[in-house]
């Protein structure tokens, strides 16, 4: 027997593994584009769940959520429609997010957003992005699901840095995301995004690429 292989020998592939960007932003691409996605949106979602996959965020395991039910995008019926009490209805994550970083500027702060069923997390990556344009710190709270209502987890972002705060499962499944603007004081053990590659459930890749498959 070589290397311990044989009788009693554990071949199940590892729970986790370390991904480059690459690979984790072109499986969510491709899923994307499987459901119908036009390719810019397709793309950008793959960006988007990369960024916070970087930042700690688990924008994967949303996005697959979001992803696999078997239903085609329909543009038309994605896009933000805003409602009469001054609210937005979002019931996609990538429109959702270019909506809001369109109207960053037209936001009462602090603002209260009620994401999409599935995948809200990534409205994280579109607020920083409006944020960092500006030279602006922001706390980014994901508040607890019907379930789970006393629960939140939190994101602080500035300058390219974060903190991820609080259970990560809140995070997945959260709907709803109070946003404020926050101290620079507040933001001084911020943590550098992961680099080169990063930890990925490999059951969740797996998953992405079977929705790729099916198209």
């Amino acid at each position: 027997m070589k290397n311990g292989a044989g009788a009693g020998a554990d071949t199940r592939k590892p729970s986790r593994q370390r991904v480059t960007f690459d690979r984790l932003s072109g499986a969510v691409e491709a899923a994307a584009r499987a459901r119908a996605y036009p390719a810019q949106l397709a793309s950008l979602a793959g960006e988007m769940t990369l960024w916070c996959e970087r930042h700690r965020l688990p924008a994967l395991a949303s996005m697959v959520d979001h992803l696999e039910p078997p239903r085609r995008f329909d543009q038309t019926s994605a896009q933000p429609k805003p409602q009469k009490d001054g609210s937005v209805h979002f019931s996609d994550p990538v429109l959702g997010g270019l909506f809001i970083h369109h109207h960053y500027d037209d936001f009462q702060w602090p603002a209260l957003i009620d994401g999409p069923k599935t995948g809200a997390v990534l409205f994280a990556a579109f607020l920083a992005m409006g944020a960092h344009e500006r030279g602006e710190h922001l706390s980014i709270a994901f508040l607890g699901t019907d379930d789970r209502p006393a629960e939140a987890a939190r994101l602080l972002y500035g300058e390219g840095r974060s903190l991820m705060e609080g259970d990560a499962d809140v995070v997945r499944h959260s709907q709803r995301i109070a946003v404020e603007k926050a101290d620079v004081e507040s933001l001084l053990l911020l943590e550098e995004p992961l680099a080169e590659t990063v930890p990925c459930n490999v059951a969740l890749m797996d998953r992405l690429l079977a929705i790729s498959a099916a198209a």
